[in-house]
Order: C-alpha cells, then structure tokens, then sequence
C-alpha cells in the first residue's frame, strides 16, 4: 500500500490493519480526490494481494471506506492508535468504533452504509 501512495504522489505515514479492516495515515497531493485516492488504493492493493496469494477466493475490499483529516498534531495519537489495533479491537468491532467515532465529532451517517 505504501508503494501505491507513493505512485499517487502521497506520503506513507502509517499503515495497520487487522482482520477487517486497514487504518492507513498518508499525507496526499492536494491534486487528486479522496475518492479517487480511495479508489486507486483499493484496486492497486487488492491486484497485488491477488497476484501474490494463493486463496481460492479472490481478495475484495468491501465498498465502502471512511476519511478523516487530522492536525500535524495528531499524529502521535494517530500512531498510537494504529500500532494498537489489535488491543483496542478485541472490546469492540470496527462497526461499533467508527459508529461511536462518527457520533463523537457530530458526523451525520447512515446506518445502511455500515452495515
């Protein structure tokens, strides 16, 4: 994944991830989209995951994805935060985390997105 930021012109800050899901922290261009960012994220990890597993299945993101900005001076909190995944997942799923962050900040969501 780093290699793809990297080829979009982005900056690989910190990536961690876990059965369900992947936190990545990067810094990109302000040239190219989050959308666009997103989409060509998703599709240069899941070909190189595919071309170098042999699963039955192939590899597939789910469809959706969150965003968050983050102050410089976050990002020792935001690297903490990732490099302790595995700790703070086993109390709850990533569905419960992101519902309970979005309502923190006053994010407005739909629920038949999270599902």
């Amino acid at each position: 994944m780093g290699g793809i930021i990297k080829r979009l012109k982005g900056t690989p800050l910190m990536i961690g991830g876990v059965t369900d899901h992947v936190h990545v922290f990067a810094s990109i261009p302000p040239v190219i989209a989050v959308s666009d960012f997103m989409r060509e994220l998703k599709a240069g990890s899941s070909k190189w995951v595919n071309e170098q597993s042999k699963f039955a299945v192939p590899f597939e993101w789910q469809r959706g994805y969150a965003a968050f900005t983050v102050a410089p001076s976050g990002r020792e909190t935001l690297d903490r935060y990732i490099l302790g995944q595995h700790e703070h997942h086993n109390g709850r799923s990533f569905i419960e985390e992101l519902k309970a962050l979005l309502e923190e900040h006053g994010v407005d969501y739909d629920p038949q997105y999270l599902e």
